[in-house]
């Protein structure tokens, strides 16, 4: 995931496994550790190679019909002009802020694949992207018909308006390829090693977040409904205006 994805604690953070934030049948699990970049914790007001990359473990491991996506170790195999896909819960709407919490994935192309020494910079300038809610989300490429991930979602960049239709730059995963492997090694061993005291309690915080964040979702869902009540209402209201004699 992006780094500036888990500046808070683990402890309020959840990963959840769906197509729509709203499905029911979405799976969650509770995150134990979570870790951002050595290099952002220093670089992360820069406007470029700012190391916007973090790691996190879960509890519960992956829900069936799952399995752990192949990250792309050679990115010299990525070149200006290719065709690429993105994935993302975030905004389908740059301009009018709408459509978070739905799981989409798009076609584009790279700008530059070396747009810094560990970022590559995608297009968006067709109407397609990443936007607000994508951020940590994959990016990958197909090689001899394999789909292999390449990059975070990071930042938006040449987008003064934040439409999200200008660019966007993804940290490379292959340029931190030794700190993932050795930072996830790390997580995954401490998650093994966990005691049944110690899983209860952190199921019982996921249980806390859940009901948080449910009570968040609803109480969101009921203002949106009010807001578009109120909407439909002023607009049946009769006109109060005075129209002039001839």
């Amino acid at each position: 995931t992006a780094a500036h994805c888990v500046s808070a604690s683990a402890g309020s953070m959840l990963v959840i496994f769906g197509k729509n934030f709203d499905d029911q049948n979405k799976v969650i699990r509770p995150v134990v550790q979570a870790f951002m970049s050595d290099k952002y914790l220093v670089r992360a007001t820069q406007l470029i190679d700012n190391g916007d990359i973090g790691l996190v473990s879960f509890m519960g491991g992956l829900p069936a019909g799952y399995e752990a996506a192949e990250f792309l170790s050679d990115a010299t195999l990525l070149k200006d002009a290719e065709t690429i896909s993105l994935a993302g819960y975030g905004l389908s709407d740059g301009v009018g802020k709408t459509g978070a919490g739905i799981l989409r994935s798009v076609d584009t192309t790279i700008l530059s694949a070396a747009y810094s020494p560990s970022e590559v910079l995608v297009d968006q300038s067709k109407g397609v992207g990443a936007c607000h809610g994508d951020s940590g989300g994959p990016a990958w490429i197909t090689v001899d018909g394999k789909r292999l991930v390449f990059g975070v979602t990071s930042r938006g960049v040449n987008d003064p308006d934040d439409h999200c239709n200008a660019a966007a730059v993804y940290t490379s995963i292959a340029a931190y390829a030794d700190w993932v492997k050795t930072e996830g090694g790390a997580m995954s061993a401490l998650v093994a090693g966990l005691t049944d005291q110690q899983k209860m309690a952190v199921a019982a915080r996921a249980n806390r977040e859940i009901q948080d964040y449910q009570r968040r979702a609803a109480e969101a869902e009921a203002a949106e409904k009010a807001a578009q009540a109120k909407k439909a209402q002023n607009q049946q209201a009769p006109s109060n205006g005075v129209a002039n004699a001839s």
